[in-house]
């Protein structure tokens, strides 16, 4: 029987746990997400919010074969779509938030820029939190059935249903050891569901992979909050990998996912050094353009001076990591 890496809390805080009421997970500051009856006026059309038609837009989005890395060679990051991306770093391989199919009745517009058929051995695979595009089934059955699993507070109990056993599941600020890294589970601004019954059951987050190389951070869905600023001071990640799509209109996405303007806000909050921007241009979530958020964040970055840290890629694109020893709390990872 493989033996499951224990989750342990670094040097924590009393209040690092994520807060829970009613037997629900809740964000750090009391905020949830519009109420069903507000979400069911956008659906229905009731309720209108007029678009910024001034913004640019792409009109193609941008795709390519993906650029696999060699990690020991060259380590670095691939962009398989959406939220899914391809760590192969010095020793370790990870993936987040596998999506390689279609949603239900949501059309997907841009293919996987790698096959599940095509992806190397995973050493883990990282899940933010249980929507179906972060969470789908379909992809996760597509793995090995000895894939580990790393997950948010009360999702294990979904993979064990389908047969999956090796599954770690991490509060906030909590952290497995995998080698020479140390993965963490860190606060977002959020929310979960998978069914009509189980909404906030589970929890949800981002990802802090630090390294001998490097430390990436992984937002997962979220929002603009306060809680940038701590990661970035705790952890202090050197790539971040945010999301600019999925945001109009704002009365009803503004509590859920970050618009281009409040990536760069996390951005300098954060403190890192490249913005990798994700979760655009694959499926339309929400009433903007599918080209929008990368052309407004481009267009952003040179008003802000910040072309040379924004790093606007195709979705199959490669960056590349350079190594550079990092010293945290006294020593070197």
């Amino acid at each position: 029987m493989i033996k499951l890496p224990a989750p342990q809390k670094e040097d924590p805080k009393p209040d690092d746990g994520a807060p829970v009421a009613r037997g629900r997970f809740c964000n750090n500051d009391g905020r949830h997400r519009v109420s069903t009856s507000d979400f069911l006026r956008w659906r229905l059309g009731l309720r209108k919010e007029a678009g910024d038609k001034g913004r640019p837009v792409w009109e193609a989005i941008p795709l390519q074969e993906a650029r696999c890395f060699d990690g020991d060679s060259q380590p670095g990051i691939t962009w398989i779509g959406h939220a899914t991306l391809l760590y192969q770093l010095r020793g370790l391989t990870l993936l987040t938030d596998p999506i390689f199919s279609s949603l239900p009745n949501i059309k997907r517009h841009q293919p996987p820029a790698l096959s599940l058929g095509a992806l190397p051995e995973l050493d883990a695979v990282l899940i933010s939190h249980n929507h179906m595009d972060h969470l789908d089934r379909h992809s996760v059955m597509g793995l090995s059935r000895d894939q580990l699993f790393v997950v948010p507070l009360g999702m294990a109990s979904w993979f064990h249903r389908r047969g999956r056993r090796h599954v770690v599941e991490l509060d906030w600020w909590e952290s497995v050891r995998l080698g020479d890294y140390r993965i963490t589970f860190v606060p977002a601004q959020h929310w979960s569901r998978r069914s009509v019954l189980d909404e906030n059951r589970s929890l949800w987050g981002g990802f802090v992979v630090e390294g001998p190389d490097t430390a990436l951070y992984y937002s997962g869905d979220t929002a603009y909050f306060e809680g940038f600023a701590e990661i970035g001071e705790r952890l202090k990640p050197e790539v971040a990998l945010l999301p600019i799509g999925a945001y109009t209109p704002r009365w009803i996405m503004q509590g859920q996912h970050l618009d281009p303007t409040e990536a760069l806000q996390a951005f300098g909050d954060l403190g890192a050094k490249v913005l990798l921007p994700i979760h655009w241009g694959c499926f339309r979530l929400s009433e903007e353009p599918l080209g929008e958020p990368p052309a407004w964040l481009e267009a952003l970055a040179k008003e802000k001076g910040l072309e040379e840290q924004v790093h606007l890629w195709p979705i199959g694109g490669g960056y590349p990591l350079k190594a550079s020893a990092r010293v945290v709390k006294g020593h070197t990872l």
